[in-house]
């Protein structure tokens, strides 16, 4: 049997994300990817050079978001369960 608190934490972060946070980065995640692209066009027209190292650090980003993602993940789900018994108190 689930908590009502547990449920209750869940329900009320899913609305809170959806509500106050995900409009605002949609929009931004749009407008930052037209300006690197727009600026990689730029610089890679300008000296090639700079195509090559951009790619090594696209790299290195994707390997460092990976590991990010797992902490990240980690953290939420032990503040999730910190929540959970005081919620279910109420």
């Amino acid at each position: 049997m689930t908590p009502v608190g547990k449920i209750l934490n869940r329900f009320t972060k899913d609305l809170q994300c959806l509500d106050n946070v995900l409009c605002f980065n949609v929009g931004s995640l749009f407008a930052y990817f037209y300006q690197s692209i727009a600026s990689l066009i730029v610089a890679g027209y300008t000296v090639p050079y700079v195509l090559i190292a951009t790619a090594f650090f696209v790299f290195l980003g994707a390997l460092l978001f990976r590991f990010a993602l797992q902490a990240y993940k980690e953290c939420n789900r032990v503040e999730s369960v910190t929540k959970s018994p005081m919620l279910s108190f109420l």
